[in-house]
């Protein structure tokens, strides 16, 4: 929710629908306007806002989507990324030491 609150007093992401909320963000509120809640408040419900249309687009079985599950896909990607990472030093390196040890031998093979 932090993220939709920077910026400061009606620059916040959240509170651009603010003076024209949907239906569904009064309904989350529990108002008829929205002009008497708070800032806080409104962020909140528009937050609850995007969670339940995702959700109700996800009970829909479109097959345009996928739910993740947003700390075990991190935590898959850095893992797979710092492996690959590492690999690819390994690799790099064992490249290098090979050509610098096979050039020096052929160095020493027309040096005799």
């Amino acid at each position: 929710m932090m993220s939709h609150m920077r910026g400061t007093g009606s620059g916040a992401v959240c509170l651009r629908s603010k003076s024209h909320p949907t239906s569904d963000h009064l309904k989350i509120l529990g108002v008829s306007s929205a002009r008497s809640v708070s800032n806080e408040e409104f962020c909140a419900a528009h937050l609850a806002y995007l969670s339940q249309a995702a959700y109700s687009e996800y009970q829909r079985d479109t097959e345009k989507g996928l739910m993740l599950y947003v700390h075990a896909f991190v935590h898959s990607f850095i893992h797979s990324f710092v492996y690959s990472f590492i690999r690819l030093l390994f690799i790099h390196s064992f490249i290098h030491s090979f050509i610098h040890l096979y050039m020096h031998a052929l160095t020493h093979a027309f040096m005799e």
